[in-house]
């Protein structure tokens, strides 16, 4: 897995760097879970039963 962070010609890099990629991609996807969570509970409150939701992620 580490390897493959790696970009072209940045090859080996630091622990840091690999560290940090790894903080920022689980910061994303503690936003997008955050944000998913608060589309469904919005959905549920303006909603009938009858209808569907549509929920879609934005992603950054």
């Amino acid at each position: 897995m580490v390897a493959s962070l790696g970009g072209a010609g940045r090859w080996p890099r630091s622990r840091n760097d690999v560290v940090q990629k790894v903080v920022d991609e689980l910061r994303n996807t503690v936003h997008n879970l955050a944000s998913l969570l608060l589309k469904t509970q919005r959905c549920r409150e303006t909603s009938g039963s009858s209808q569907k939701c549509s929920l879609k992620i934005n992603s950054r």
